[in-house]
């Protein structure tokens, strides 16, 4: 199912990180104007089947790119702008706790429960999967993870090579520390995003969509699924330009620094 969304999906995020780069580098108004119409005529020559269009714009961009790799890159920008050692410690604390998660082996065997097995898969009425084991399938295939397992087919192939391989364990958990993480880190952000300070009404409008979320998982997981995939999907288009904006400044603080470091050293 992740890769028949994908499929229908890839143009539009290789055409926004595209346009968002060239926004983020391109000064002249102009000259962006043009290189996004050339973009867009560009677009239908593009084959959004091909395996690393694929497997870079529809499988790693929108999840653990965005996730991970993006949230990284911004809390690295902030330390740097404060010259925050702490700020950098924390990002370099990031990247060992991801290092570890793989390299850590399981000591046990974990039994699965069939609520977390169910709220991976994610079951719509149809029977399709539309939660996270469609990520760990696309990477562990993509990357031949599994290839040493026995032959299988359908759901059983599935929830054997993610619940039961050492490759599906090591990449589970890496997937929920990513993403447990990556919404954790925007809630410490009081001094950026000014959460203590938002409007009342805002506020209520937010307290309301979160208890409408959550109605509507409750009322069917799969169905709250597609929602807040959506509201997911055009939050990770969104920031695209932030992102970029966030590779200038890190390029920025880094010569200001270079260059404050050498001033210092001819003095």
């Amino acid at each position: 199912m992740l890769k028949t969304l994908a499929s229908s999906s890839n143009k539009l995020i290789l055409l926004s990180f595209v346009s968002a780069c060239i926004i983020a580098f391109v000064k002249d108004y102009y000259l962006k104007v043009i290189l996004v119409i050339v973009l867009l005529f560009s677009m239908f020559f593009v084959n959004s089947q091909n395996s690393y269009i694929y497997i870079f714009f529809g499988v790693f961009l929108p999840t653990l790119i965005h996730v991970f790799l993006f949230t990284a890159i911004f809390m690295l920008f902030g330390a740097l702008k404060s010259r925050s050692w702490p700020g950098i410690i924390s990002v370099v604390v990031l990247f060992g706790c991801a290092a570890a998660l793989f390299l850590i082996n399981p000591s046990q065997t974990y039994q699965i429960s069939d609520y977390v097995r169910e709220s991976w898969f994610g079951f719509d009425a149809k029977g399709d999967a539309w939660g996270f084991v469609n990520l760990n399938i696309a990477v562990l295939d993509y990357f031949e993870m599994g290839s040493d397992q026995p032959a299988q087919e359908g759901l059983a192939r599935i929830e054997n090579l993610v619940f039961h391989t050492k490759a599906g364990f090591l990449l589970t958990r890496f997937v929920a520390f990513a993403y447990t993480y990556h919404y954790l880190n925007w809630f410490s952000k009081t001094s950026v995003i000014k959460w203590h300070k938002v409007d009342k009404r805002y506020l209520y409008a937010t307290l309301l969509l979160w208890f409408a979320a959550i109605g509507t998982y409750l009322y069917d997981y799969a169905t709250g699924l597609k929602v807040l995939f959506l509201l997911s999907f055009m939050h990770v288009l969104l920031e695209f330009p932030l992102n970029f904006q966030s590779f200038v400044g890190i390029g920025k603080e880094a010569r200001n620094m270079f260059a404050r470091n050498k001033t210092g050293a001819t003095n």
